[in-house]
């Protein structure tokens, strides 16, 4: 009997690695992909654009993703860390280029600077996916 369960045990504990990454048709796990800005300078509100999606802060304060489709999530967030330090985060991918503009009070762009994204796996593997990281970014800004 102790014979039995003890293989019993081995065998469950193989199961994920004998079948890859999920059970079933996918795996539940999803991950925050995140990228820090560090933004100095004056400005009236920050704006973030991945590809055609973009997403500017409200008077400073954290702002809300475009708005996707029904039942799809949004392609990204803007939030205020603190008085210089801004996260843009993604459930869905890690983009290869972000695009920062500063704005002014009449929202008109006082700067603006795009980014290329260099990603690094930080655990998974890359037939699974897994959490990804990449360097903070500076951006100064200033209103004239």
């Amino acid at each position: 009997m102790t014979r039995t369960l003890a293989l019993a045990a081995a065998g469950v504990a193989l199961l994920p690695a004998l079948a890859g990454c999920s059970f079933g048709a996918g795996t539940a796990i999803g991950y925050i992909y995140a990228v820090d800005v560090h933004a100095t300078g004056e400005f009236a509100s920050l704006e973030v654009c991945v590809d055609d999606a973009c997403v500017a802060s409200a008077g400073g304060e954290a702002s809300e993703a475009v708005q996707p489709p029904e039942g799809e999530l949004p392609p990204f967030a803007l939030e205020r860390r603190s008085d210089e330090l801004w996260s843009v985060t993604s459930l869905r991918s890690t983009p290869d280029r972000l695009t920062v503009r500063a704005l002014d009070t009449t929202e008109a762009v006082v700067a603006e600077r795009g980014y290329e994204l260099e990603w690094t796996r930080t655990g998974g593997s890359e037939q699974c996916g897994g959490p990804m990281e990449t360097p903070a970014l500076d951006f100064a800004a200033s209103a004239d």
